[in-house]
Protein backbone atom coordinates (compact mmCIF):
# COMPACT_ATOMS: atom_id res chain seq x y z
CA UNK A 1 0.00 0.00 0.00
CA UNK A 2 3.11 2.01 0.00
CA UNK A 3 5.65 2.26 -2.90
CA UNK A 4 8.96 3.44 -1.63
CA UNK A 5 12.42 3.53 -3.35
CA UNK A 6 15.55 5.30 -3.64
CA UNK A 7 17.05 6.82 -7.30
CA UNK A 8 19.91 8.75 -7.81
CA UNK A 9 19.44 10.81 -4.44
CA UNK A 10 15.49 11.05 -4.78
CA UNK A 11 13.61 9.06 -1.99
CA UNK A 12 10.23 8.27 -3.35
CA UNK A 13 7.01 7.55 -1.36
CA UNK A 14 3.86 6.72 -3.10
CA UNK A 15 0.49 6.28 -1.44
CA UNK A 16 -1.04 3.31 -3.48
CA UNK A 17 -4.09 2.60 -1.58
CA UNK A 18 -7.54 2.96 -3.99
CA UNK A 19 -9.44 3.97 -4.14
CA UNK A 20 -8.80 7.07 -2.34
CA UNK A 21 -5.68 5.79 -0.71
CA UNK A 22 -6.87 5.99 2.86
CA UNK A 23 -3.83 6.39 5.30
CA UNK A 24 -4.13 2.82 7.74
CA UNK A 25 -1.92 3.04 11.19
CA UNK A 26 0.41 0.39 9.47
CA UNK A 27 1.26 2.66 6.73
CA UNK A 28 1.93 5.53 8.90
CA UNK A 29 4.51 3.42 10.60
CA UNK A 30 6.04 1.67 7.00
CA UNK A 31 6.17 5.44 6.11
CA UNK A 32 8.24 6.50 9.19
CA UNK A 33 10.53 3.86 8.62
CA UNK A 34 10.98 4.82 4.78
CA UNK A 35 11.82 8.37 5.87
CA UNK A 36 14.50 7.37 8.22
CA UNK A 37 15.55 4.80 5.87
CA UNK A 38 16.29 7.87 3.53
CA UNK A 39 18.00 9.99 5.75
CA UNK A 40 21.12 10.08 3.14
CA UNK A 41 18.70 11.00 0.11
CA UNK A 42 19.04 14.61 -1.12
CA UNK A 43 14.53 14.81 -1.23
CA UNK A 44 11.88 12.87 -0.57
CA UNK A 45 8.98 13.09 -2.76
CA UNK A 46 5.71 12.32 -1.13
CA UNK A 47 3.40 11.42 -4.31
CA UNK A 48 0.06 9.01 -4.60
CA UNK A 49 -1.65 7.27 -7.47
CA UNK A 50 -4.80 7.98 -8.60
CA UNK A 51 -7.04 10.73 -8.68
CA UNK A 52 -7.01 11.49 -4.63
CA UNK A 53 -3.92 11.67 -3.02
CA UNK A 54 -5.16 10.67 0.39
CA UNK A 55 -8.30 10.73 2.40
CA UNK A 56 -7.19 10.87 5.31
CA UNK A 57 -6.35 8.17 8.45
CA UNK A 58 -8.52 5.31 8.42
CA UNK A 59 -11.40 6.47 10.75
CA UNK A 60 -11.93 3.19 12.12
CA UNK A 61 -8.45 3.63 13.72
CA UNK A 62 -9.22 7.16 15.30
CA UNK A 63 -11.38 5.07 17.82
CA UNK A 64 -10.46 3.83 21.11
CA UNK A 65 -8.31 1.52 21.86
CA UNK A 66 -6.92 2.60 18.58
CA UNK A 67 -6.75 6.16 19.19
CA UNK A 68 -3.34 6.48 21.12
CA UNK A 69 -1.93 4.03 18.74
CA UNK A 70 -2.88 6.39 15.93
CA UNK A 71 -1.41 9.32 17.27
CA UNK A 72 2.11 7.82 18.04
CA UNK A 73 2.13 6.47 14.19
CA UNK A 74 1.03 10.07 12.85
CA UNK A 75 3.79 11.69 15.68
CA UNK A 76 6.50 9.35 14.10
CA UNK A 77 6.20 10.58 10.29
CA UNK A 78 6.04 14.02 11.69
CA UNK A 79 9.79 13.19 13.73
CA UNK A 80 10.96 11.22 10.47
CA UNK A 81 10.38 14.24 8.40
CA UNK A 82 11.59 16.85 10.86
CA UNK A 83 14.81 15.29 11.49
CA UNK A 84 15.72 14.81 7.61
CA UNK A 85 18.04 17.19 6.43
CA UNK A 86 17.21 16.87 2.84
CA UNK A 87 14.14 18.53 1.26
CA UNK A 88 10.73 16.65 1.83
CA UNK A 89 8.23 17.48 -1.66
CA UNK A 90 4.68 16.86 -1.82
CA UNK A 91 2.81 16.24 -5.34
CA UNK A 92 -1.24 16.99 -5.03
CA UNK A 93 -2.82 16.67 -8.25
CA UNK A 94 -6.47 15.79 -6.73
CA UNK A 95 -7.92 16.13 -3.07
CA UNK A 96 -5.90 15.88 0.55
CA UNK A 97 -7.69 15.41 3.26
CA UNK A 98 -7.77 14.79 7.09
CA UNK A 99 -4.27 13.35 8.20
CA UNK A 100 -3.89 13.34 3.93
CA UNK A 101 -3.56 17.37 4.37
CA UNK A 102 -1.56 17.23 7.39
CA UNK A 103 1.30 15.21 5.94
CA UNK A 104 1.42 17.43 2.61
CA UNK A 105 1.56 20.53 5.54
CA UNK A 106 4.68 19.03 7.05
CA UNK A 107 6.80 18.83 3.77
CA UNK A 108 9.08 21.69 3.37
CA UNK A 109 7.84 22.19 -0.73
CA UNK A 110 4.70 21.40 -1.94
CA UNK A 111 3.75 21.30 -5.55
CA UNK A 112 0.13 21.30 -6.66
CA UNK A 113 -2.03 21.41 -9.27
CA UNK A 114 -4.68 24.00 -9.74
CA UNK A 115 -7.43 21.35 -9.00
CA UNK A 116 -6.20 20.15 -5.98
CA UNK A 117 -8.37 20.71 -3.10
CA UNK A 118 -7.27 20.32 0.64
CA UNK A 119 -9.49 20.25 3.88
CA UNK A 120 -9.73 19.07 7.29
CA UNK A 121 -12.98 17.83 8.01
CA UNK A 122 -11.86 15.86 11.40
CA UNK A 123 -14.96 18.21 13.36
CA UNK A 124 -17.53 16.46 10.98
CA UNK A 125 -16.82 12.92 13.15
CA UNK A 126 -16.09 14.03 16.12
CA UNK A 127 -12.41 14.79 16.31
CA UNK A 128 -9.83 17.28 15.80
CA UNK A 129 -6.50 17.67 13.29
CA UNK A 130 -3.23 17.84 15.79
CA UNK A 131 -1.21 19.03 12.75
CA UNK A 132 -3.34 21.62 11.13
CA UNK A 133 -4.18 23.14 14.64
CA UNK A 134 -0.44 24.58 14.64
CA UNK A 135 -0.15 24.98 10.46
CA UNK A 136 -3.10 26.13 9.55
CA UNK A 137 -3.62 28.73 12.53
CA UNK A 138 -0.14 30.06 11.61
CA UNK A 139 -0.76 29.87 8.08
CA UNK A 140 -4.20 31.74 7.92
CA UNK A 141 -4.68 33.16 11.29
CA UNK A 142 -7.33 32.24 13.92
CA UNK A 143 -10.37 33.49 13.11
CA UNK A 144 -9.98 31.86 9.32
CA UNK A 145 -8.37 28.55 10.87
CA UNK A 146 -11.44 28.36 13.56
CA UNK A 147 -13.63 28.75 10.45
CA UNK A 148 -12.45 26.26 8.22
CA UNK A 149 -11.19 23.48 11.09
CA UNK A 150 -14.97 23.81 12.36
CA UNK A 151 -16.72 23.89 9.31
CA UNK A 152 -14.36 21.05 7.39
CA UNK A 153 -14.24 23.61 4.19
CA UNK A 154 -12.14 22.75 1.35
CA UNK A 155 -9.16 24.94 -0.13
CA UNK A 156 -8.35 25.17 -3.26
CA UNK A 157 -4.24 24.98 -4.15
CA UNK A 158 -5.02 29.17 -4.97
CA UNK A 159 -5.61 29.84 -1.37
CA UNK A 160 -3.45 27.42 0.43
CA UNK A 161 -0.74 29.15 -1.57
CA UNK A 162 -1.70 32.52 -0.62
CA UNK A 163 -1.68 31.37 2.99
CA UNK A 164 1.90 29.74 2.24
CA UNK A 165 1.17 25.89 2.75
CA UNK A 166 1.58 25.27 -1.34
CA UNK A 167 4.55 26.34 -2.49
CA UNK A 168 3.52 26.40 -6.59
CA UNK A 169 0.06 26.08 -8.22
CA UNK A 170 0.66 24.98 -11.62
CA UNK A 171 -1.89 23.71 -14.46
CA UNK A 172 -2.83 20.11 -14.52
CA UNK A 173 -0.83 19.42 -18.08
CA UNK A 174 2.17 20.67 -16.34
CA UNK A 175 2.17 19.25 -13.33
CA UNK A 176 4.26 16.12 -13.73
CA UNK A 177 7.10 18.30 -15.64
CA UNK A 178 6.80 20.86 -12.41
CA UNK A 179 7.01 18.13 -9.81
CA UNK A 180 10.43 16.66 -11.96
CA UNK A 181 11.57 20.50 -12.22
CA UNK A 182 11.25 20.97 -8.44
CA UNK A 183 13.02 17.83 -7.41
CA UNK A 184 15.80 18.47 -9.78
CA UNK A 185 16.30 21.84 -7.99
CA UNK A 186 16.81 20.35 -5.24
CA UNK A 187 18.81 16.94 -5.74
CA UNK A 188 20.89 19.22 -7.48
CA UNK A 189 21.72 22.12 -4.64
CA UNK A 190 24.14 21.61 -1.72
CA UNK A 191 22.42 19.35 0.91
CA UNK A 192 24.43 21.49 3.96
CA UNK A 193 22.87 24.38 2.48
CA UNK A 194 19.33 23.19 2.04
CA UNK A 195 19.61 21.91 5.57
CA UNK A 196 20.53 24.76 7.06
CA UNK A 197 17.88 26.99 5.51
CA UNK A 198 15.53 24.45 6.46
CA UNK A 199 16.44 25.15 10.02
CA UNK A 200 16.74 28.79 9.96
CA UNK A 201 12.89 29.02 8.20
CA UNK A 202 11.95 26.59 11.35
CA UNK A 203 13.35 29.24 13.79
CA UNK A 204 11.93 32.16 12.24
CA UNK A 205 8.22 30.26 12.24
CA UNK A 206 8.52 29.00 15.67
CA UNK A 207 8.85 25.23 17.67
CA UNK A 208 6.03 23.31 16.09
CA UNK A 209 7.02 19.94 17.66
CA UNK A 210 6.02 21.56 21.60
CA UNK A 211 2.79 22.73 20.66
CA UNK A 212 1.69 19.47 19.02
CA UNK A 213 2.62 17.75 22.03
CA UNK A 214 0.00 20.01 24.16
CA UNK A 215 -2.51 19.10 20.80
CA UNK A 216 -2.08 15.39 21.07
CA UNK A 217 -2.38 15.50 24.83
CA UNK A 218 -5.47 17.58 24.61
CA UNK A 219 -6.64 15.17 21.65
CA UNK A 220 -6.26 11.93 23.86
CA UNK A 221 -6.47 13.13 27.55
CA UNK A 222 -9.65 15.16 26.81
CA UNK A 223 -11.61 14.86 23.51
CA UNK A 224 -11.28 11.39 23.33
CA UNK A 225 -13.08 10.40 26.57
CA UNK A 226 -16.20 12.54 25.32
CA UNK A 227 -19.48 10.87 24.17
CA UNK A 228 -19.20 12.94 21.13
CA UNK A 229 -16.27 12.24 20.01
CA UNK A 230 -17.22 8.27 19.67
CA UNK A 231 -20.36 9.13 18.32
CA UNK A 232 -19.08 10.93 15.37
CA UNK A 233 -16.55 8.36 14.45
CA UNK A 234 -19.48 5.50 15.17
CA UNK A 235 -21.82 7.80 12.75
CA UNK A 236 -19.17 8.19 10.17
CA UNK A 237 -18.50 4.23 10.17
CA UNK A 238 -22.49 3.25 10.04
CA UNK A 239 -22.75 5.77 7.62
CA UNK A 240 -25.21 7.47 9.36
CA UNK A 241 -25.87 11.67 10.71
CA UNK A 242 -23.92 11.77 14.32
CA UNK A 243 -26.49 12.27 17.34
CA UNK A 244 -24.59 15.26 18.96
CA UNK A 245 -25.01 15.14 23.14
CA UNK A 246 -23.00 17.96 23.40
CA UNK A 247 -20.57 15.70 26.48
Amino acid sequence: MLKHGINDGVATITIANPPVNVLTVAMLREMATAIRESSRAKVILVASEGDVFSAGVDVGEHREPHAADMIRSFRAVFDALMDFDGIAVAAVDGVALGGGCELVCLCDVVVASDRAEFGQPESQVGVLPPVASVLWTRAFGYGRAVDLLLSGERVDAHAMHAAGLVSRVVAPERFDQAVAETVERYRTMSRVVASHVKRACRIGAGEVGAALKQIEALYLNSLMKSKDADEGLRAFLEKRAPRWRDQ
